[in-house]
Order: C-alpha cells, then sequence, then structure tokens
C-alpha cells in the first residue's frame, strides 16, 4: 500500500533489478502454508480490490487494470511453484494448483494480458502461461510432477541465471 502512495506522488521512480536482502528458508513457517492459508483466494481478492478509489490514485482505469492483471498472474505462477514443493499429499496440492490454474478469471486474464505478463519472464512462466492458455491439464500434471520430484535451490539458482543471460 505504501508503494501505491509513494508512487502515486513521485515525479520520478527508478527501478533496479535487486532484491536487496537475503530470504531464509523455514520449515515450519506460517507463509509455507500456501494451501492452508487459502494465498490463491487472497491474491484474488487484491486483484479485485479498488485501489484507485481507494487509495485516490492518477493512474487511468485501464492501465490500472492491465498491472493488476499482471501482477495477479504472476502471483499464480508463484503460487504453483510453492504448492508444487509443499509437503502435503499429491492429491491435495494437485487439487488446488487445477482450481488456480483453470479459474476462469485466471484464464480472461492471462488470455487478455498475455503478452504484457510474459514480457521478460523465463521459461517456467513461459510454459505455465501456455498451459492455462491452452487449458492443459496433462501439462500441468508433467510440470507440477517435474517441480516436485526434480527441484533443488541450485537448479532453481541456475535456471534463474540462465534467464538473466538470454535476456541480454
Amino acid at each position: 500500500m505504501f508503494n501505491l502512495q509513494a508512487f502515486n506522488k513521485a515525479e520520478k521512480v527508478l527501478f533496479t533489478d535487486y532484491a536487496g536482502y537475503y530470504y531464509r528458508e523455514v520449515a515450519n513457517s506460517k507463509s509455507r502454508l500456501t494451501i492452508e492459508n487459502d494465498y490463491f483466494s487472497k491474491a484474488l481478492e487484491k486483484y479485485n480490490f479498488d485501489f484507485k478509489k481507494e487509495y485516490d490514485l492518477s493512474i487511468s482505469s485501464i492501465e490500472l487494470e492491465k498491472l493488476k492483471a499482471i501482477r495477479f498472474i504472476q502471483r499464480i505462477f508463484y503460487l504453483v511453484y510453492k504448492c508444487s514443493v509443499s509437503k502435503i499429499p499429491f492429491k491435495i496440492k494437485w487439487n488446488y494448483i487445477k482450481g488456480m490454474i483453470f479459474h476462469e478469471k485466471v484464464y480472461e486474464l492471462a488470455k487478455n494480458y498475455h503478452e504484457e505478463v510474459i514480457e521478460g519472464k523465463g521459461i517456467y512462466e513461459k510454459i505455465l502461461l501456455k498451459i492455462i492458455l491452452h487449458k492443459s491439464t496433462l501439462s500441468l500434471l508433467f510440470l507440477t510432477l517435474s517441480i516436485r520430484f526434480f527441484y533443488h535451490p541450485r537448479i532453481s539458482e541456475t535456471i534463474r541465471n540462465i534467464n538473466k543471460l538470454s535476456k541480454k
């Protein structure tokens, strides 16, 4: 909320491609309980929130809708990954992931803003966007199982570095 208000008042803004913090994974952290906390519903709720009215934003409604859609779909990419690596029974996470990916709002926004959503993104995001747009259950199953069985932090870091190099 602070960023929305600050950016709304700022005359100039500078973005850097640097996170600037170290993130430590804690096995029993409440933030790891993606399904139990129903982060998809929370993301949908944030998408539906009227930021323009609530914060008196000067951005056009069309631009705000586009930015909200991009943020929402990118959040879905993250939630699919978090669910895939979670240590809960596969059937539970599979049903939750399918519910997110094949939700009508996810499809609608991905269809309307697919070019903006995928701009500058890596292989994982491109594959997942195609799965959403083609409503491919089999591809989603393969991706989910691949993440579950082959994920390792070093692999993830290597892929991020390859994606950065391919963008240059």
